[in-house]
């Protein structure tokens, strides 16, 4: 499998046997070119809402339909972008929190249901900025469909859209302590859910409806 270096997940992947230190190898640079030249035999790190439409439809190399698995499947169940702040600074910041997170929520809501206005503008910022990122709109609309058909958006186990697990976030601590402490990186002893999360500011009634 290649990956890009440094990735936390692998270290999981390895340290739970799940793949061998002779099955990886973190020099991948996001390029399909190693993958088309062995002729798809490995895997490669990529995301459900990108490489399976972009090198199917921009590859003429491969142009052909890719399978994947999603490292959620594996048993790590991983946060990823989430609204993070100092702890710090939650004071100050309180009040404009309960404002901003039920905004977001709408935000994330209305983009589900109705993406062509925020697509137009990504697509705008990736052209403005020259990105070396090749973006257009199938492929963004496609990335918007994978998300709700493979649940990498969608409401928790109580119809709220974008508040945490706390189950699921002591599984991601039981995993990560080990590791991170393996890697000599510090990490305070006894780090519960409560220490890295809130859904003091979420707002519950905010829910993706049901997909057609």
């Amino acid at each position: 499998m290649f990956y890009y270096s440094g990735v936390t997940f692998m270290s999981y992947l390895l340290g739970a046997g799940i793949l061998r230190a002779s099955q990886v190898d973190g020099s991948y640079d996001g390029s399909p070119s190693r993958f088309v030249v062995d002729g798809g035999r490995d895997a490669i790190q990529g995301y459900a809402t990108n490489e399976p439409y972009a090198w199917q439809h921009e590859v003429p190399q491969w142009g052909k339909p890719l399978q994947y698995q999603l490292i959620n499947d594996t048993g790590y169940p991983n946060y990823a972008n989430v609204l993070g702040i100092r702890v710090g600074d939650r004071g100050k910041l309180d009040a404009c929190l309960h404002k901003l997170v039920p905004i977001i929520q709408r935000a994330e809501v209305e983009f589900v249901r109705n993406p062509a206005t925020a697509i137009g503008v990504m697509l705008a910022a990736n052209d403005a900025y020259r990105s070396s990122f090749h973006y257009d709109r199938p492929l963004a609309e496609y990335a918007v469909r994978t998300m709700r058909e493979q649940a990498i958006v969608s409401n928790g186990s109580n119809q709220t859209l974008g508040d945490f697990d706390t189950g699921r976030i002591a599984k991601l601590i039981g995993i990560l302590e080990p590791i991170f402490k393996g890697q000599k990186k510090p990490i305070r002893d006894g780090v519960a859910p409560i220490d890295v999360m809130t859904n003091a500011y979420i707002d519950a009634d905010v829910s993706l409806p049901a997909s057609k």
